[in-house]
């Protein structure tokens, strides 16, 4: 494997497995009331960054990452069945899919770098490959995951059914990228892998049930 294939892979798959970590943890009010406003100041001050050190991938990776988690760990609250979950992000990928094939995300992606900077490192966390900058997850596939990941805290679910949504969506859409040599939207396979999730967790569940009263 060369550098160009590990270090994309590793990169979405621990930003996604963060980004579900925060937001099952930010479900709690009482956790909600201090992480959501210290994930914005964290946005407020990496953007500070920004503006002093245009250059600063760290700087930008943050704002992205801070004020994606913090978008999708509140709007994650206002998902309150598994209906409204699954609906949300099948919508999600039909939006992120169409907005690649000919929207805003095909402009960012094809347009050119102005004053050394491409204004897609700050709609994406990005990451250094070979002196080449890659975009590794974007700034809505990172909102997705942390708002799935808060409601699915919320409907009960626990922090490994999440993390299984998370890490197998952004892996299986990293890997399928770099396979086909092209980017490809992430969210299509986060909506399947949420719904593998929960069909695992189903399963999980019914086979405990029937132990229990086996």
């Amino acid at each position: 494997m060369t550098l160009d294939f590990i270090v994309p892979l590793v990169a979405s798959g621990v930003t996604a497995a963060a980004s579900a970590v925060a937001a099952v943890c930010g479900w709690s009010a009482r956790t909600y009331r201090w992480l959501l406003p210290l994930l914005l100041l964290a946005a407020a001050g990496a953007a500070c960054l920004c503006l002093a050190w245009p250059g600063s991938l760290l700087a930008s990776d943050a704002l992205v990452l801070a004020a994606a988690a913090a978008g999708g760990i509140w709007l994650g609250r206002f998902l309150r069945s598994l209906p409204a979950l699954v609906a949300f992000a099948y919508a999600g990928a039909v939006v992120d899919a169409a907005s690649l094939a000919f929207g805003p995300t095909r402009w960012l992606i094809e347009s050119k770098v102005r004053n050394g900077i491409s204004p897609l490192r700050y709609l994406a966390v990005c990451a250094h490959a070979d002196r080449s900058l890659l975009a590794v997850i974007g700034f809505g596939d990172v909102l997705l995951v942390a708002a799935v990941s808060a409601a699915m805290a919320g409907l009960g679910y626990r922090l490994p059914t999440a993390l299984l949504m998370a890490v197998l969506g952004m892996l299986t859409a990293t890997i399928t990228g770099l396979a086909r040599g092209r980017p490809m939207p992430a969210i299509p396979f986060l909506a399947v892998a949420l719904t593998v999730a929960i069909m695992v967790h189903a399963r999980s569940s019914a086979g405990s049930a029937k132990g229990m009263t086996g």
